[in-house]
């Protein structure tokens, strides 16, 4: 699924849905071999999100500024938000396989507005693959090995779940956009917890984590060309199975008391458990690419759409009545260059994430976006940005841990 090459330029962009900038500080001071995971890489701190929902920020990540929700909906508020969600999505792997790259896309998120990604918007587009996530990709040994048992025992989602959720996506693409935030409501999707959603929380926790330690057995190197890989991952976004092992079981583990105290609720503990997961799976997989010669020369960028507006605790717990809707907005964004060998370095510069297609593609002369034809740049921040809320908007610049660089706007 992925390819690498040695003598040319790689690409490799993850997507950590929901992943908080806050529980990666924590894991770092907690375990500090974790860092040498980030050889090579600058980690962003000044980061925001344009959504504090995936739906509909995550555009601003594939597509660039271009895509910022706010925008796009005060210059036509008529705009078709399922066409330009999918053209944002398209953006890079085509701009990149027009260039002569291999181009792979892994569970691109809401492809074709669909709950399930509808692929088919990638088959114009021979050279570029596109894949969902599935068990069949996932070694009989990984699931044997972690939990004894077969890998038929490991079940999806239940149907009668998967057909709730998929009305409700139907209804979310009917209501008014000051409404789409409260019915999405983190992904719960206006679905009253019950047994059957407790069961699907738990066995997606786990086939998250087994996609995530599969992606070795899914890669293929070549001794050249070059090639883009981007993958979407809920392994932090789903952590209701995640013990303080840093694993997801079948059966759920307690949180013990001290990080109960400590993270407040144990949702946000199973998140830690779920941050310091992905950190031990990312060491294993870039292992993989440096004994196979092709870490080196391959850009890497790691980040999340948005964050939790729960997660405790944080930079911004003393900021009042404010702090939960604020707390998502700061998203992780990491970046490895070509050839970057350093230890982890910590730059403070405001970013966003609608930088990721432009830092993906600064290596190349004058990259444009192939739908506009626009020149990809990062200097719309430059006067600060909009982000999309509930009901109006912020407008956030420079140090994002300052409360009076923030404001709030409404809507006429």
């Amino acid at each position: 699924i992925f390819n690498f090459s040695k003598d040319g330029e790689n690409i490799l962009i993850i997507v950590l849905d929901r992943a908080s900038p806050n529980y990666f500080e924590i894991a770092f001071e907690r375990i500090a071999e974790l860092k040498n995971t980030l050889d090579g890489f600058v980690w962003y701190i000044n980061n925001v999100s344009f959504s504090p929902v995936t739906l509909p920020g995550v555009q601003t990540i594939y597509g660039g500024y271009e895509y910022i929700p706010y925008n796009l909906y005060t210059n036509n508020k008529n705009f078709n938000i399922k066409a330009t969600h999918n053209e944002a999505l398209l953006m890079m792997p085509k701009l990149f396989s027009d260039l002569g790259y291999g181009a792979t896309m892994f569970n691109p998120p809401y492809a074709n507005f669909s709950w399930v990604p509808d692929l088919s918007i990638f088959i114009p587009y021979t050279n570029i693959k596109a894949y969902n996530k599935s068990l069949r990709y996932i070694p009989k040994d990984e699931i044997t090995k972690l939990y004894k048992i077969e890998k038929k025992e490991i079940k999806k989602e239940p149907m009668n779940l998967i057909g709730i959720r998929t009305i409700r996506f139907s209804f979310f693409r009917i209501l008014p956009t000051f409404m789409r935030y409260e019915f999405y409501g983190d992904s719960r999707w206006n679905i009253a917890n019950n047994s059957n959603m407790l069961m699907s929380k738990i066995n997606y926790s786990i086939n998250e984590y087994l996609n995530f330690i599969s992606f070795p057995y899914m890669t293929t190197t070549h001794s050249n060309g070059n090639y883009f890989n981007m993958i979407h991952s809920d392994i932090i976004h789903e952590p209701w199975n995640f013990g303080n092992d840093y694993k997801p079981s079948p059966i759920r583990k307690e949180v013990p008391k001290e990080d109960l105290e400590f993270f407040e609720i144990d949702y946000n503990a199973r998140n830690y458990y779920a941050t310091v997961s992905s950190l031990e799976l990312l060491k294993k997989y870039f292992d993989y690419l440096k004994e196979n010669n092709v870490y080196n020369n391959t850009k890497i960028i790691i980040v999340s759409d948005h964050g939790s507006s729960v997660s405790s605790p944080s930079h911004f717990d003393d900021w009042g009545e404010v702090s939960n809707s604020i707390r998502p907005y700061h998203a992780l964004l990491l970046v490895k260059d070509f050839n970057s060998k350093d230890e982890l370095k910590i730059n403070s510069n405001f970013m966003t994430v609608a930088e990721v297609p432009y830092l993906a593609t600064k290596h190349l002369k004058n990259p444009t976006n192939p739908f506009t034809g626009k020149v990809i740049t990062n200097d719309q921040k430059n006067d600060g940005v909009i982000l999309s809320k509930k009901i109006g908007a912020f407008k956030v610049r420079d140090n994002i841990f300052d409360k009076n660089n923030w404001e709030e706007i409404e809507f006429e």
